[in-house]
């Protein structure tokens, strides 16, 4: 049945170009055929999003995503600019998704000086990072340099997917990353693998190993690892420049639909609808807890309702 749902997130998807092919990426082409977001858009879905936003929800955000979303540049000046303007008491925050490739120090200074969230993909040193995308060095180094600027005037977070077969180099990967001055790291598995409960325990054994090295940091754990979907609930929405509103976990539930597992019917269920024709999100959030029971959209690190911290994760596994 379906009735109205609160949420905390709202992902942007500002434009589904990307100037990068990575391996393991979803893929948004079959879902909107507008390359990139206009502002009317992202003004009804910014719209949409406040009316939907749970009640003493203090740590929303909006993401800026894709593709990757500095090559609809203009669209996150203009939206941002706009956000501040309008909505500058909401307690909202503003994010950022990128693989860095785009950024130069004019645009870093402007996320900077509007308190915009950097997330960025980082998947180690270079011969690590390249493994599963092309980028050449000089590409690469450039990311790492805007990146460190932008470090030096707000807190940055890296962004590292493993994948099985980087698991006995996890540790070293890791090591680099919080070496390079992050502290703080993202951590995810590839959502288009099931892992075994000794390869997710390998994972937290590299941790523990990093933990134990001397060297100062954190472990923040993405939904892609850790998502408990026997107990899903809603928390974010996505909306393409077409105007096609999902639950975040369509993302994963379309790599499911490419390898049989899911049907198009199922993933009806992610689907809230056009910006045109809806105000409030409504779901069978029961039924999508059924689906995904049964087809484990997600595959868990931590057998935890809740995103946890490093600790839990290593009694929990």
């Amino acid at each position: 049945m379906l009735k109205p749902i609160e949420i905390n997130n709202l992902y942007l998807n500002v434009t589904t170009q990307c100037n990068q092919a990575c391996l393991r990426c979803y893929n948004h082409l079959t879902i909107s055929k507008e390359t990139d977001m206009n502002m009317d858009t992202a003004m009804r879905a910014t719209r949409l999003f406040l009316n939907s936003r749970g009640n003493g929800c203090d740590d929303s955000f909006i993401m800026f995503f894709g593709g990757e979303p500095l090559l609809n540049w203009k669209l996150c000046v203009d939206y941002v600019q706009w956000f501040r303007k309008n909505h500058h008491n909401s307690g909202i925050g503003l994010n950022i998704f990128t693989n860095g490739i785009d950024l130069s120090k004019d645009k870093a200074d402007f996320l900077v000086e509007n308190d915009v969230f950097v997330t960025f993909s980082l998947n180690g040193p270079y011969e690590q990072h390249a493994l599963k995308r092309q980028i050449p060095l000089k590409i690469y180094n450039q990311v790492i340099e805007n990146m460190d600027y932008i470090r030096s005037k707000k807190s940055v977070l890296p962004y590292c997917v493993f994948q099985r077969d980087d698991l006995k180099n996890a540790s070293s990967i890791l090591s680099f990353i919080i070496k390079l001055g992050y502290p703080t790291i993202a951590i995810s598995k590839d959502f288009g693998e099931i892992w075994s409960a000794k390869e997710r325990t390998q994972l937290i054994s590299q941790l523990e190993r990093v933990k134990n090295s001397g060297l100062e940091c954190e472990f923040s754990f993405f939904p892609e690892a850790v998502s408990d979907c026997s107990s899903c609930y809603p928390r974010s929405m996505v909306v393409y420049p077409n105007m096609e509103v999902y639950d975040l976990c369509h993302l994963c539930a379309t790599v499911q639909l490419e390898r049989g597992t899911l049907n198009e019917k199922e993933l009806e269920c992610m689907y809230f609808g056009n910006l045109t024709n809806i105000d409030v999100l409504s779901m069978d959030v029961e039924s999508k807890q059924r689906i995904i029971r049964q087809t484990t959209l997600c595959e868990t690190l931590c057998n935890n309702q809740a995103v946890p911290t490093f600790e839990e994760c290593v009694l929990d596994v």
